[in-house]
């Protein structure tokens, strides 16, 4: 919440304490990198993207963030393949979810309401 008010002091605070309590969390990871990149600290960005890299593989928010980083330091090619892994990523699991929609494999919320 400090992050979105403008307070990156307190945010980058509140993301750290909170990657301490639970090392396996990928949330912190992934704010702190959004401060970095607000306050232009793109290498300390990366190095939370590579953390949280390491926890979700498959998280195209990871991808699309550092296809950020990577053009905002000119790094054009580099920023433009992981962005387009980023995209590949979300459609793979949107059409996933689609087969599993069709294919019976997730109930109807109408259904399954109580």
């Amino acid at each position: 919440m400090c992050f979105l008010m403008g307070d990156d002091a307190q945010g980058e605070r509140n993301y750290r304490q909170a990657s301490r309590l639970e090392l396996q969390m990928l949330n912190p990871h992934l704010g702190l990198a959004k401060v970095y990149q607000r306050q232009m600290q793109y290498e300390k960005a990366l190095t939370e993207l590579e953390i949280a890299g390491k926890l979700d593989p498959e998280s195209s928010r990871i991808h699309y963030l550092r296809g950020q980083l990577l053009l905002r330091q000119g790094h054009t090619a580099e920023g433009k393949k992981e962005l387009d892994t980023s995209v590949r990523m979300s459609r793979a699991k949107r059409d996933q979810r689609q087969k599993d929609l069709e294919g019976g494999a997730v109930p109807s919320p109408e259904l399954t309401r109580e």
